[in-house]
Parts: structure tokens; sequence; C-alpha cells
């Protein structure tokens, strides 16, 4: 029997590029509306454009990804942006199979770590992230429920303190 690796979370590397560029691509056709991406417009970014992403989130200086790892593969990401009073989470995804497991609670302490600020801040278009993201913490802040994008049906900005 086959013993199951214990899931890590880091921040993003170089050498992850390629598997980064993968989890991104399966988010983009997973949950289409939640990402400011087309999938189109993902699968036709050149190889410069994900290592220049994975580079960035890598250095750690205004923005950091982290990814969550079992094994050799990468299982769910977070990128968080720092927006100078507060840091914007975005990109955040955790494959279908590893949801409900702590995983999404474990990227976003590791953006809190991260962040040189004590707000973390993000936007949800669905009733299950809204719902996901208040079990970690997160409240509704009142902002951006005046617009919803076509085929959403909520849109709504969430605070943590951390």
């Amino acid at each position: 029997m086959k013993e199951r690796m214990e899931i890590m979370i880091r921040q993003i590397t170089a050498a992850d590029t390629a598997k980064a560029r993968a989890l991104r691509i399966e988010a983009l056709a997973d949950a289409p509306l939640a990402f400011g991406t087309r999938l189109d417009e993902a699968c036709a970014r050149p190889n410069e454009f994900w290592a220049e992403q994975t580079a960035n989130g890598a250095a750690g200086t205004s923005q950091a990804q982290f990814v969550a790892v079992d094994g050799e593969a990468l299982v769910g990401s977070v990128i968080g942006l720092d927006q100078g009073d507060h840091t914007f989470v975005i990109g955040v995804y955790v494959r279908p199979g590893y949801r409900g497991k702590g995983l999404l609670g474990g990227l976003m302490a590791a953006v809190g770590d991260w962040s040189p600020h004590a707000e973390l801040r993000l936007e949800v278009t669905s009733p299950a992230a809204l719902r996901a993201y208040q079990k970690i913490g997160f409240a509704e802040n009142g902002k951006l429920d005046y617009f919803v994008p076509k085929g959403t049906t909520i849109r709504r900005e969430m605070t943590k303190v951390v």
C-alpha cells in the first residue's frame, strides 16, 4: 500500500513554472467566471509570460505566490499583491479533490505570514466561495455588491485581519 505524502504549502519557485501554468489552465477551465483571464487567453500566452509570473511570485517583493504541493503535483495556489495599505488576494484555486481539507486556510495563512499588512482582501463571485472564505475567517466588508458580472450570482469583497 502506498503511503500518502503530506501536502506542503510553500512559496513558488522557478522550477514550478510548467506546473503552475497547468494548474492555472485547470482553474480557468474549472471556474471560468472566478478569474479575470479567459481560458483561451491563458492558453495562448507564451512560456516567457509564465516564467515571468512565476519569477514575480517567487521574488516575494510586491507580490508572492504560494502553492500547495502533494508529492510532485501542485494542487492549490494563491497570489498576494501588496496594495500599500492591505494585501489583495487573487488567483485562488484548489483542485476539486483537495477541497474541504484545510488547504484554503493553509494557503491564506501563507499569504498572511508574507503580507506586510494586517489586512487581506479578496473578491468572490459565487456563494460557494463566499461560504468557504467565511469558514476561514473572512467577512464581507460591504464593498462591490453593486455590480454582478455576467454569469455570476454575486460579487462581494471580503476582508480578514491577520
